[in-house]
């Protein structure tokens, strides 16, 4: 069930972010670590050398 709520949840975030493209508009971002990042102001994660970037 939890499983489910989550993943209904996205849909609909997913939903709305289509309609306000379809605007002409920006979603922002929708990705939780995007939106953690930006609060701290730091990257969340450190990418490792070895992914090449």
């Amino acid at each position: 069930m939890l499983v489910h709520v989550v993943n209904h949840g996205t849909q609909h975030r997913a939903e709305a972010a289509a309609l306000l493209t379809a605007q002409g508009e920006s979603p922002g971002e929708l990705d939780l670590i995007n939106y953690a990042e930006k609060l701290a102001g730091t990257p969340a994660v450190t990418p490792s050398p070895r992914c090449g970037t």
